[in-house]
């Protein structure tokens, strides 16, 4: 890509859309700095290390790149440093509430928890009750929700913020939070 250095932020997300793996390594050379500046920031007095932080700022830019919409207002570069500070400051926030446990492990819906079996040295009957459990909340996923409420379940099980599940379904976090309300009552 010649003269790529002269290209704008915004000119580089529409090529690294379009699948322009030099325009993307631009892109990336650009913001790095950036997100390992504010990953050092955020690391201090966390129990989050630097890598796991700059790791995670990475991928709250590459949802910027995928997500920016040159008519919103404001620059990539502004829209980028937010992806990136929401998703450095999501990831603390869940590690504060002790919420970094993989969601496929854990499953807290109606206040029951459903945990599987890590390790294959577990128990037959503690699999398969696991799985039994597992089942059940499918059923219940799928019999007693509203397709809002299942696309608000989903969304929220995959570990997305209010403001993000609003966002992406295109309803007020108030509306999302009713969504949760009704399933955990549906649910219990």
């Amino acid at each position: 890509m010649e003269n790529s250095p002269l290209l704008s932020d915004e000119q580089l997300v529409a090529l690294a859309r379009r699948g322009d793996d030099s325009a993307m390594a631009i892109l990336i050379a650009r913001i790095t700095p950036a997100v390992q500046a504010r990953a050092a920031v955020n690391s201090s007095g966390s129990s989050v290390e630097f890598d796991d932080l700059t790791q995670e700022g990475m991928l709250g830019f590459l949802k910027a790149v995928y997500s920016f919409d040159e008519e919103g207002g404001a620059s990539f570069r502004t829209y980028a440093n937010a992806c990136i500070n929401n998703r450095i400051v999501s990831v603390l926030r869940r590690q504060s509430r002790g919420k970094d446990i993989p969601a496929p492990v854990l499953v807290y819906l109606d206040d029951t928890e459903f945990e599987l079996p890590a390790s294959s040295d577990a128990d037959p009957q503690e699999i398969i009750s696991a799985e039994e459990s597992a089942k059940q909340l499918d059923h219940k996923l799928n019999t007693k929700l509203s397709p809002l409420e299942k696309k608000v379940a989903d969304l929220y099980l995959s570990g997305l913020s209010y403001g993000d599940i609003s966002a992406k379904l295109g309803i007020s976090s108030k509306a999302v939070d009713n969504a949760i309300q009704r399933m955990r009552k549906k649910l219990r």
